[in-house]
């Protein structure tokens, strides 16, 4: 094959990439003794990732004779390879090594023959899009459904680590959390009384209620502890309501002015001066970040987070208002529950991508307010079990004040918080005050310093329950 094709082939009056001299260099690194198990496993390069013919064939024998762990070099390529017609000889072979490639440099030559092959991929992917979206024939929810799988089966490289070169990095782990003896694992919620049970959060925590529990306004406080308190960006996505009416409820909480209150306009002085100072506050106010755009789906929510990220660096949370109102691919096949199931399998694998919780809510069926007891339970989260197999916290919402039947009696403003999941920590009921008026929770009789623990301790979150129950009937003043 001549060195022409190293800056890439004509074909279709299009450059597709194309890498010659990188393609030989992997043959010849592994003729000289290069580590196929190795490549494969970092850069998961495979025959189709080659764009001229020699190489994907010997690189297919390669591993056919990898596979059998037998030897690998130019007398067993030969000998395996003649029977081929497409096998252009051993001088092939020789000029795979003429170069003297080497072996210490193996990785970086199959990284660059993986580039070019991502590169055609994306290539034949566009031409698709463009071949369908300019069918008319094809409706636009197949169009976009089809991108979306396209989007979907692209392949990621394999990561395995041994134990041993994960040690400094866990090492790493441990001594930053040693530095930070008053404070929690995870992201705070801005609620001691969680905090102090859950370490903060940590991976994909579903939220769910029934309505008008206020887990909308529950998510809207931690976003609003998050950026406003930690100064980190927090994209909110709201799915049920608009935008407008999400900031009035952010206005009300964040100034104790009754939400009918700024809904209606009616206001005084002071209440004025309050909104006046709080829109001043940028530095602040611009970490919040909410997009109320209809009909989402997890790859727009997706797309939307990955810009936010790289524009930001770093997000510090990401709420998705709620997980029912996502849609769903067009299947006939699929039931809701198994849409649903890939939706929260889809926000599982993005919490990890972007390192930051995702804070996703979730209805409640109607099964509760058929039983005495009217406390939620995880199997009535809707939809789908796959909902709590996914999540890595679930936390469910209970006000005993909605179910009173007495009404002339003043509500408690209680609100349990009812963790029944948690891969971090021990499961267990929080109390916190809820006031409707305000759209806002608060803590209910947390103790001072609540986050400080002796050098021997071992921190509160990892006690067992009789031994931090802040919330008995005793203890609540």
């Amino acid at each position: 094959m001549p060195h022409d094709y190293e800056g890439g082939v004509k074909m279709y009056e299009q450059q597709v990439p194309a890498n010659y001299e990188a393609e030989l260099a992997v043959i010849g690194a592994i003729i000289c003794g290069g580590n196929v198990d190795e490549l494969t496993t970092e850069v998961n390069l495979a025959p189709d990732d080659f764009y001229f013919n020699d190489c994907k064939l010997v690189y297919k024998c390669i591993l056919y004779l990898n596979d059998r762990n037998e030897k690998i070099d130019i007398v067993t390529l030969d000998a395996k390879l003649k029977t081929a017609k497409e096998y252009s000889g051993i001088n092939f072979l020789k000029s795979a090594i003429s170069n003297n490639p080497t072996t210490q440099n193996l990785i970086y030559y199959g990284k660059i023959v993986k580039e070019y092959a991502k590169r055609r991929w994306y290539i034949k992917m566009s031409n698709e899009i463009l071949t369908m979206a300019s069918n008319s024939t094809l409706s636009i929810d197949k169009v976009s459904e089809a991108v979306e799988y396209m989007l979907a089966t692209e392949s990621n490289e394999i990561k395995v680590d041994t134990t041993d070169s994960l040690m400094m990095q866990t090492y790493d782990i441990i001594a930053k959390a040693s530095e930070k003896k008053d404070s929690i694992p995870g992201q705070a919620t801005g609620f001691d009384n969680i905090d102090l049970k859950m370490g903060g959060m940590d991976g994909l925590i579903i939220i769910g209620a029934r309505p008008g529990m206020g887990k909308t306004a529950f998510a809207l406080n931690i976003a609003e502890h998050v950026a406003y308190d930690e100064l980190k960006p927090v994209v909110f996505f709201s799915l049920e309501m608009g935008k407008e009416q999400l900031m009035i409820r952010l206005l009300s909480s964040m100034t104790n002015i009754k939400y009918s209150s700024l809904r209606y306009g009616e206001l005084d002085t002071d209440e004025w001066s309050k909104i006046a100072n709080f829109m001043g506050q940028t530095e602040k106010t611009k970490n919040l970040i909410i997009c109320d755009t209809a009909k989402m789906t997890v790859r727009k929510i997706r797309s939307v987070c990955r810009r936010l990220k790289k524009h930001y660096g770093s997000l510090g949370a990401v709420v998705v208002d709620y997980l029912q109102l996502i849609e769903m691919p067009q299947n006939k096949n699929y039931t809701k529950a198994q849409a649903v199931g890939d939706v929260s399998r889809a926000l599982k694998i993005l919490t990890r991508e972007l390192g930051c919780p995702i804070i996703a809510l979730s209805q409640l069926n109607r099964a509760n307010e058929q039983r005495s007891s009217k406390r939620p339970t995880l199997a009535d989260l809707r939809d789908s079990g796959a909902i709590e197999q996914d999540a890595d916290s679930v936390m469910l919402i209970h006000n005993e004040d909605a179910y009173r039947k007495d009404k002339s009696q003043p509500p408690t403003g209680k609100a349990e918080i009812l963790l029944l999941k948690s891969r971090f920590s021990q499961t267990g009921t929080m109390t916190l005050k809820f006031q409707p008026e305000y759209m806002k929770f608060s803590d209910w009789n947390v103790k001072k310093d609540p986050f400080r623990r002796s050098k021997n301790s071992a921190a509160i979150w990892d006690k067992p329950d009789s031994e931090t129950e802040e919330n008995s009937d005793e203890k609540v003043s």
